[in-house]
């Protein structure tokens, strides 16, 4: 268990923080009793719009 905290850890601190350029962010998606899962997060054409108000 402790190896996967480390695992996860290691990933939150090589994630992509999000940029205009790149168009996304990256983060640790945990499901219960499944485990963790990196994702990337992009935002809807709306919130885009609403971001550069």
């Amino acid at each position: 268990m402790a190896e996967n905290l480390v695992k996860r850890v290691d990933w939150v601190h090589s994630a992509k923080a999000g940029n205009g350029r790149d168009g996304y962010s990256e983060e640790l998606l945990g499901v219960d009793e499944e485990g963790w899962f990196p994702i990337r997060v992009r935002a809807s054409e709306y919130e885009v719009e609403v971001i550069e108000e």
